[in-house]
Protein backbone atom coordinates (compact mmCIF):
# COMPACT_ATOMS: atom_id res chain seq x y z
CA UNK A 1 0.00 0.00 0.00
CA UNK A 2 1.03 3.46 -1.00
CA UNK A 3 0.36 4.79 2.48
CA UNK A 4 3.62 3.01 3.77
CA UNK A 5 6.11 5.37 3.47
CA UNK A 6 8.94 3.91 5.44
CA UNK A 7 10.87 1.68 3.13
CA UNK A 8 11.52 -1.46 5.99
CA UNK A 9 7.56 -1.54 6.21
CA UNK A 10 6.67 -1.36 2.67
CA UNK A 11 8.74 -4.44 2.18
CA UNK A 12 7.06 -6.54 4.71
CA UNK A 13 3.97 -5.44 6.33
CA UNK A 14 1.72 -8.62 7.95
CA UNK A 15 -1.63 -8.41 8.40
CA UNK A 16 -4.61 -10.58 9.27
CA UNK A 17 -6.85 -11.89 6.76
CA UNK A 18 -10.16 -11.95 7.65
CA UNK A 19 -12.50 -13.75 5.01
CA UNK A 20 -16.25 -12.17 6.54
CA UNK A 21 -14.69 -8.89 6.00
CA UNK A 22 -15.52 -6.93 2.91
CA UNK A 23 -13.39 -3.58 4.13
CA UNK A 24 -9.49 -3.08 4.58
CA UNK A 25 -8.40 -2.16 7.86
CA UNK A 26 -4.92 -0.03 8.82
CA UNK A 27 -3.47 0.70 11.75
CA UNK A 28 -2.94 5.02 11.15
CA UNK A 29 -0.04 6.40 12.30
CA UNK A 30 -2.37 8.75 14.25
CA UNK A 31 -4.34 6.09 16.24
CA UNK A 32 -5.38 6.55 19.57
CA UNK A 33 -7.20 3.92 21.92
CA UNK A 34 -9.42 4.96 24.35
CA UNK A 35 -8.86 3.73 27.57
CA UNK A 36 -11.40 5.88 29.41
CA UNK A 37 -13.70 9.09 29.10
CA UNK A 38 -10.74 10.96 29.32
CA UNK A 39 -7.96 8.88 28.76
CA UNK A 40 -5.81 8.17 25.31
CA UNK A 41 -3.06 6.40 24.54
CA UNK A 42 -1.25 5.44 21.14
CA UNK A 43 -2.30 2.38 19.52
CA UNK A 44 1.31 1.02 19.34
CA UNK A 45 1.15 0.60 22.65
CA UNK A 46 0.32 -2.55 25.37
CA UNK A 47 -2.50 -3.23 25.55
CA UNK A 48 -3.19 -2.72 21.70
CA UNK A 49 -0.01 -3.47 20.25
CA UNK A 50 -0.91 -2.42 16.81
CA UNK A 51 1.76 -1.72 14.11
CA UNK A 52 0.42 1.99 13.97
CA UNK A 53 2.26 3.84 10.58
CA UNK A 54 -0.10 4.32 7.79
CA UNK A 55 -0.30 7.16 6.30
CA UNK A 56 -3.14 8.45 4.39
CA UNK A 57 -2.88 10.87 1.16
CA UNK A 58 -5.01 14.08 1.86
CA UNK A 59 -5.61 14.12 -1.86
CA UNK A 60 -6.86 10.39 -1.82
CA UNK A 61 -9.22 10.75 1.27
CA UNK A 62 -12.53 9.71 0.38
CA UNK A 63 -14.60 10.13 3.80
CA UNK A 64 -14.70 9.16 7.60
CA UNK A 65 -16.66 5.82 9.26
CA UNK A 66 -17.49 5.66 12.90
CA UNK A 67 -18.18 3.01 15.21
CA UNK A 68 -16.70 -0.39 12.63
CA UNK A 69 -16.89 -3.12 14.66
CA UNK A 70 -14.30 -6.02 12.95
CA UNK A 71 -12.28 -8.76 14.24
CA UNK A 72 -13.29 -7.72 17.87
CA UNK A 73 -12.23 -3.74 17.83
CA UNK A 74 -14.69 -0.86 17.46
CA UNK A 75 -13.38 1.84 15.73
CA UNK A 76 -12.97 5.24 13.78
CA UNK A 77 -11.28 7.03 11.07
CA UNK A 78 -10.84 7.59 7.49
CA UNK A 79 -11.58 6.40 4.60
CA UNK A 80 -8.65 6.14 1.73
CA UNK A 81 -8.43 5.31 -1.97
CA UNK A 82 -5.06 3.16 -2.11
CA UNK A 83 -3.09 1.07 -4.39
CA UNK A 84 -2.77 -2.65 -2.49
CA UNK A 85 -0.41 -5.10 -4.62
CA UNK A 86 -0.01 -8.63 -3.80
CA UNK A 87 3.59 -9.89 -5.24
CA UNK A 88 4.86 -6.66 -7.73
CA UNK A 89 2.47 -7.68 -10.66
CA UNK A 90 -0.97 -8.20 -9.17
CA UNK A 91 -2.05 -4.84 -8.11
CA UNK A 92 -5.47 -3.41 -7.42
CA UNK A 93 -7.21 0.01 -5.91
CA UNK A 94 -9.73 -0.43 -2.80
CA UNK A 95 -10.96 1.73 0.03
CA UNK A 96 -8.85 1.60 3.06
CA UNK A 97 -10.03 2.34 6.44
CA UNK A 98 -7.85 3.98 8.15
CA UNK A 99 -8.12 3.70 12.12
CA UNK A 100 -7.39 6.82 14.16
CA UNK A 101 -9.60 6.09 17.42
CA UNK A 102 -10.09 2.14 18.81
CA UNK A 103 -12.98 2.55 21.68
CA UNK A 104 -12.94 -1.21 22.07
CA UNK A 105 -10.76 -4.39 21.65
CA UNK A 106 -13.16 -7.26 23.18
CA UNK A 107 -10.06 -10.15 22.08
CA UNK A 108 -7.08 -8.67 21.19
CA UNK A 109 -5.91 -7.39 23.74
CA UNK A 110 -2.00 -8.23 24.43
CA UNK A 111 -2.03 -9.94 21.17
CA UNK A 112 0.31 -8.27 18.03
CA UNK A 113 -2.76 -6.42 16.29
CA UNK A 114 0.04 -6.27 12.96
CA UNK A 115 -0.77 -3.51 10.51
CA UNK A 116 -4.34 -4.05 10.24
CA UNK A 117 -7.01 -6.34 8.84
CA UNK A 118 -7.32 -7.31 5.06
CA UNK A 119 -11.11 -7.98 4.18
CA UNK A 120 -11.06 -10.76 1.74
CA UNK A 121 -14.98 -11.09 2.00
CA UNK A 122 -16.96 -12.15 -0.96
CA UNK A 123 -17.98 -8.82 -1.83
CA UNK A 124 -14.37 -7.35 -0.69
CA UNK A 125 -12.50 -5.16 -3.40
CA UNK A 126 -9.81 -7.60 -2.49
CA UNK A 127 -11.53 -10.99 -3.43
CA UNK A 128 -13.04 -9.79 -6.61
CA UNK A 129 -9.60 -8.31 -7.94
CA UNK A 130 -8.02 -11.51 -6.79
CA UNK A 131 -10.12 -14.37 -8.03
CA UNK A 132 -12.18 -15.27 -11.11
CA UNK A 133 -15.79 -14.98 -9.52
CA UNK A 134 -17.12 -17.22 -12.56
CA UNK A 135 -15.18 -19.94 -10.95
Amino acid sequence: MTGYTDASIQDSPYFYIDFTQSNTYVWDETCQYQVSAIELQPCADAPLLLEASYQGNATRKLGEFTDAYFNGYTASGNIYWDEYCVGESSCTYLEVYSVTMVYDSQYMIGVDGAFGVLGYGPKSTLWNALTDPST
